[in-house]
């Protein structure tokens, strides 16, 4: 049964007491019927029957942001602490949210987004590549569930029978350490994975959001690339099950778009850096940082004169969320910083910022690297308003700061 003592005050006579206390009392029984009825409602659409409630703290914080935004987190504290700067007009109203890559580099700081604008996360992960070290700012909070799950194996019930308003796809392996360590995980967790997230926002009629690639383009030989640009792609090299996979991802969303309608966000992520990169994956910025700290030499592949694209972290986040909540466009979005740097430029930079002394050691190019990458953003723009901010001296400086602080290197 349902515990009605809170609705007492309503039936006893009030003689006795003020007008306005009175109908202060009314607001506040009307506040927990209508949450009463809520639960209510849920119940029902899941099948359920609730032997008793009763009102507690709890269940105030599981109306994430509805009526008690306060107790979830100081969103303008999360927001500075991104360098967001969303516009005033950026939708703020709560939703359930499934996040999958959760633990990853780009979800963490997007889980840490999503709850600052007072949104329920469900954020899920393997840990293949992940850490749960990255989740640390939001353990306790009443908003963010963490479930260890691999849903390249399936979705499991738990997340299969919640309900969601938006779901987030950015788990698979990143690097190309990471993504030859993990071939079929990889190949798994954008095809299979993707097909089940398509179907459960499908079921749900939520809003879906994918994070591919620009290995899409290969070795490009447009450039700089355009979202038109179909790209230049080994099918059977040693980047295969990344490139490929993420290209039957754009392919499974638009399918699923044109035949059945689901609400689908395609975003073509260029190289981006920042705090949480994991320190042993391989990818440029954290190897060059952490050879330059240890005074080791700084290995730089090729001669150095292949360029890339490097998007701090806070600006790529907030072109995510600027392109999940945009009007209706279903094609993929480049999201990534338009100013190119050599490799050989990057190492001497970072080098520079640290005051370090290390050589600049030059190893052979490893198969089907890229020997340049650029994303024109044009569409970005138009369509989001969205440009990086952030110049690149100043997230260099940032995630120097952090990976020192992480490796315990004094300055």
């Amino acid at each position: 049964m349902i515990d009605g003592a809170f609705l007492r005050p309503l039936l006893q006579p009030q003689k006795s007491q003020p007008v306005t206390k009175f109908v202060a009392v009314i607001n506040r029984s009307i506040t927990k019927i209508v949450k009463v009825l809520r639960l209510m409602t849920e119940s029902v659409r899941n099948i359920t029957i609730i032997p008793e409630f009763r009102w507690s703290d709890r269940q105030l914080t599981e109306d994430f942001a509805t009526f008690a935004p306060h107790h979830i987190v100081n969103q303008q504290g999360i927001e500075k602490m991104l360098n967001l700067n969303l516009p005033p007009s950026y939708p703020k109203q709560p939703r359930r949210v499934l996040l999958t890559g959760a633990a990853g580099f780009l979800g963490s700081h997007l889980a840490e987004a999503l709850v600052g604008l007072g949104q329920r996360v469900i954020g899920v992960d393997s840990l293949v590549t992940g850490s749960e070290e990255n989740l640390s700012n939001l353990k306790g909070n009443p908003n963010f569930r963490f479930i260890r799950a691999d849903i390249a194996r399936g979705l499991s019930a738990e997340i299969g029978e919640e309900k969601f308003d938006r779901i987030w796809h950015l788990a698979s392996p990143a690097s190309p350490i990471g993504y030859v360590k993990h071939q079929v995980t990889t190949l798994k967790v954008n095809s299979l994975s993707t097909i089940d997230l398509l179907e459960l926002a499908e079921k749900n009629k939520a809003r879906i959001f994918v994070a591919s690639t620009s290995e899409c383009y290969g070795d490009p030989l447009e450039h700089p690339q355009t979202e038109s640009y179909w790209g230049h792609v080994n099918p059977i090299g040693m980047r295969s099950m990344y490139d490929e996979s993420k290209r039957f991802m754009e392919a499974a969303c638009m399918a699923y778009h044109r035949e059945r309608g689901v609400d689908t966000r395609i975003v073509r992520i260029f190289n981006t850096y920042g705090p949480r990169l994991a320190v042993d994956d391989g990818r440029v910025v954290v190897a060059f940082i952490k050879q330059a700290l240890r005074g080791e030499p700084m290995t730089v592949q090729g001669d150095g004169s292949q360029t890339r694209s490097l998007c701090f972290v806070a600006d790529e986040i907030r072109g995510f969320l600027l392109l999940m909540e945009s009007p209706e466009y279903h094609l993929p979005v480049n999201i990534g910083n338009p100013e190119e740097v050599t490799m050989k430029e990057l190492a001497m930079e970072i080098r520079d910022l640290i005051g370090s002394k290390s050589e600049i050691m030059y190893l052979p190019l490893p198969p089907d690297d890229p020997k340049q990458r650029c994303p024109n953003i044009s569409l970005a723009k138009k369509l989001l308003g969205w440009e990086p901010a952030i110049p690149r001296k100043d997230g260099l400086a940032l995630t120097i700061k952090y990976y020192r602080e992480k490796l315990g290197i004094a300055e």
